[in-house]
């Protein structure tokens, strides 16, 4: 047998043995600890990202049916002009132009075309009598090919460089023909 190592003497073999188990508990304990606290940190980014998710959905929600109900109201104004009420006609206009100008659900503007796609009346000053119909989400109500809504692309919305999208449906007479067509500006 060779000669023995002075450093695992019977004197140092147990306290060595005790601070390498101590290390191994200590190691284990701050092993369980960060993975909990990385568990619970995760839980947490997903409880508010459900919870900004669930946010925003209701929002864009609201958005779309105030949205939806500025095209009721421009399809009425319509109505209203059809049969001479433009009291009427222009008590939605009014009421239209205060809902843009404050801002309300998002709504920057909101304009009605003719069938030309020439702009007749707009709450954004100066947009009276600009042709437009040759946006896609314009001509394809006036060629007849979008029944419905149209969401455009994102796009610039106004002088001052803001971005925003454009919503339109197609406005109609009486006996149900395209006459023009509505846009609300987000």
């Amino acid at each position: 047998m060779g000669p023995r190592c002075p450093i695992l003497s019977s004197a140092l073999l147990p306290p060595l043995l005790l601070w390498l188990l101590f290390c191994a508990v200590l190691g284990s304990g701050v092993a369980t600890y960060l993975l909990r606290a990385s568990a619970e940190a995760t839980e947490s980014i997903y409880t508010r990202a459900e919870a900004v998710a669930a946010m925003a959905e209701h929002t864009l929600l609201r958005t779309f049916e105030a949205v939806q109900g500025v095209h009721d109201l421009l399809q009425l104004r319509q109505s209203l002009l059809e049969t001479d009420e433009a009291p009427g006609a222009y008590a939605i206009q009014s009421h239209v132009a205060r809902l843009a100008a404050g801002g309300r659900f998002g709504i920057t503007r909101v304009s009605t075309t003719d069938r030309d796609g020439r702009v007749v009346w707009a709450t954004e000053p100066g947009a009276v009598g600009a042709l437009v119909g040759d946006r896609d989400h314009i001509r394809t109500h006036l060629a007849g090919t979008a029944a419905g809504v149209v969401v455009s692309p994102t796009m610039p919305i106004g002088p001052d460089g803001r971005w925003g999208i454009q919503v339109s449906r197609p406005v109609r007479d009486g006996w149900g023909a395209v006459v023009g067509v509505g846009v609300v500006s987000l």
